[in-house]
């Protein structure tokens, strides 16, 4: 099991979506592996999911709903899925490489870093 957690404030800003992409991506990684904090982050998704029914209601024109079904239905149909693919981590997806191919430098033992600064330009974090 983790011993070290992501604070309360990040796990409320990564289930409000509020994170940015490489701090997500982190509390990700750690919520995959981590069912106290996966806990922590279904109840957060629970009370926000009352909140937003809690909120005041606002009506759509119907010509706005009228318009968002021809835009459905003006969609190209999907092609069917294919068969089901390898399972690929976060990480993976968001670097978009094999893991294996990187430049990983190794640190103590059985760690290793991947600087991964220059793939996200811009990012304060």
């Amino acid at each position: 099991m983790t011993r070290h957690h992501p604070d309360s404030l990040s796990l409320m800003e990564y289930s409000a979506g509020n994170l940015s992409e490489p701090h997500a991506l982190c509390i990700k990684l750690h919520l995959d592996k981590c069912s106290h904090c996966r806990s922590r982050v279904d109840t957060l998704d629970s009370l926000g999911a009352v909140m937003m029914e809690q909120q005041p209601k606002v009506t759509v024109s119907e010509s706005m709903f009228d318009s968002i079904l021809s835009k459905i239905d003006s969609e190209p149909a999907a092609e069917p899925a294919a068969a089901a693919a390898p399972r690929v981590s976060a990480l993976q997806k968001l670097l978009g490489e094999d893991l294996n191919s990187l430049p990983w430098k190794r640190q103590l033992g059985d760690v290793s870093v991947l600087d991964i600064t220059d793939r996200f330009p811009g990012q304060k974090e």
